[in-house]
């Protein structure tokens, strides 16, 4: 690696980590949900490979702003699994992100959402496909909140998710994954 990629590479670490740094200190004491979920993933883009995988993530939200039937909110979420198949190891992840509530089924306790995030990711998997340990993942899904009991809810959701070190190594392919989740979210 040249010298002038790993001066990329930690610039770029250094500025997310600072970005998610100020962004959520000020912020723990606001947080008003918390939850934890499990999920798995299956690659979408490795010819003749898979790579399979599966986790646990703990989930930070708080409302940023509400609109008449929309919600959003501002979540962080520290998530870490493992790989197997194709390569084996594990992964672990900070993304910041937001999640925006729909119209739904209020009355049944049905809420649709739609989410987005990018943040970074740590990986010890030794493969073509990515060519650093560290990585910036992102991701887009959509899913729904299911009313459990008071201040108890159900969220089943599905992604797709992206990692890649976003061209700071020559590698660069990446991986992208089908991601469903299913968690179990407290408000306070």
């Amino acid at each position: 690696m040249t010298q002038i990629r790993v001066k990329k590479w930690k610039l770029a670490v250094w500025l997310v980590v600072t970005v998610v740094f100020f962004a959520v200190v000020p912020a723990a004491d606001a947080f008003t949900e918390t939850g934890a979920a499990i999920f798995g993933h299956m690659d979408t883009d490795l010819e003749d490979k898979r790579l399979e995988g599966a986790g646990i993530q703990f989930l930070f939200a708080t409302k940023l702003k509400k609109w008449e039937k929309v919600r959003m909110d501002f979540t962080l979420e520290m998530s870490e699994g493992l790989y197997g198949d194709y390569a084996e190891g594990f992964e672990v992840c900070l993304v910041p992100g937001l999640r925006a509530y729909l119209p739904g089924l209020k009355t049944i306790g049905i809420t649709p959402f739609m989410e987005a995030g990018l943040g970074l990711s740590y990986t010890n998997l030794d493969i073509d496909e990515l060519g650093l340990p560290v990585n910036f993942r992102s991701f887009g899904g959509m899913g729904v909140r299911i009313r459990v009991s008071r201040g108890w809810n159900l969220d089943l959701g599905c992604r797709i998710t992206h990692i890649s070190n976003a061209g700071l190594d020559e590698r660069n392919h990446g991986v992208s994954s089908i991601m469903p989740v299913i968690g179990l979210v407290t408000a306070f």
